[in-house]
């Protein structure tokens, strides 16, 4: 089926992982260590999915490609100023055409793990400007033999050009998704703090997050976001918080999280807030249950003020003892 969907993964450079003996790394330093495949089979491997083919860019191609397209424009929100003896980073505040060079210096910059956005935006806006540029040259121009050139990839250049041609690129409907999970400091090789990323349940979030992803991009039509509100009625101290960001790896929006009314709630609660049944069905499914009420068999001023606040979401979670963490435990 050719939707012309595009999904785009972000896995920052310091996603971490444990190898068999238990030392822990992440992909920057499995990069730098080791050759590309054994990089990819890694990757796949956390991933639970191989792809068929990738595109690789090199620094000095990849300032040339953005050179040779005329720049990627972009807004940043607060100038970048970061000086250095050997290798200073200025980038100004407001909408910019960025060369090669500037777009690198982006890159490089934004690549905190909780940087997701600004990385996002950039790819989105340089696939647009690559995918109009090849657009307007032709496939059979010379300008796309060489825009090819520039690209590591194992796509031979009939099977590109056949992508190209063949697949209409639907550029309103470019699908990302992050990694979320448990944030810790480390050293690098070069003594300096960096903060690595460890997704949930060694990756099980990470998948089901590919999976969806995988299943939206074969959907011809968008299925609506379920805005959420998630509460906490354990003693489990940040089960909310935790649970939030599962909720949003599953492309699902919280539009809030906190403590319900109280701490003792024994079973795990959905509550459907719209007319729309399939929303509260599709968020028990996502944690394995299916102990849905409507809302108006709820006292919801009890569990969180909806008044007072600007919200109004479609479905409430209520976690409940029976609630290990990710999924409610079958009697």
């Amino acid at each position: 089926m050719k939707t012309g969907n595009i999904g785009f993964l972000d896995i920052p450079i310091h996603t971490g992982y444990e190898d068999l003996k238990g030392n822990i790394s992440w992909f920057k330093d499995l990069y730098k260590k080791n050759s590309f495949n054994k990089f990819l089979s890694k990757i796949y491997t956390q991933l639970s999915h191989e792809s068929d083919y990738y595109i690789r860019f090199q620094k000095e191609n990849f300032v040339k490609l953005i050179d040779y397209l005329g720049g990627v424009r972009l807004l940043v929100k607060n100038p970048v100023k970061v000086y250095s003896f050997e290798d200073s980073i200025l980038i100004p505040s407001g909408t910019s055409n960025f060369d090669g060079d500037k777009a690198y210096d982006y890159l490089r910059y934004f690549n905190d793990v909780n940087q997701f956005e600004e990385r996002v935006e950039f790819f989105k806006e340089f696939f647009k400007r690559l995918l109009f540029q090849i657009s307007d040259f032709g496939i059979e121009n010379d300008n796309f033999f060489k825009i090819y050139s520039m690209l590591d990839t194992n796509l031979s250049e009939v099977v590109f050009k056949y992508i190209v041609k063949n697949y209409k690129i639907n550029n309103d409907k470019i699908i990302s998704i992050n990694i979320k999970g448990q944030e810790e400091i480390f050293k690098d090789n070069d003594n300096n703090l960096i903060k690595v990323v460890f997704p949930y349940y060694g990756g099980a979030i990470l998948k089901e997050s590919v999976d969806k992803l995988n299943k939206e991009l074969v959907n011809e039509g968008a299925e609506e976001i379920v805005k959420i509100v998630v509460l906490n009625g354990t003693k489990v101290v940040g089960l909310a918080k935790k649970t939030a960001n599962i909720f949003n790896s599953l492309k699902f929006k919280v539009l809030k999280f906190g403590n319900a009314d109280k701490n003792s709630y024994k079973n795990t609660l959905i509550i459907n807030n719209s007319d729309n049944l399939e929303m509260a069905v599709r968020v028990g499914e996502a944690i394995k249950t299916s102990n849905i009420k409507p809302i108006s068999e709820v006292q919801t001023k009890k569990l969180l003020e909806l008044d007072n606040l600007d919200i109004n979401p479609d479905v409430i979670v209520i976690l409940g003892d029976d609630f290990d963490g990710r999924y409610v435990k079958s009697k």
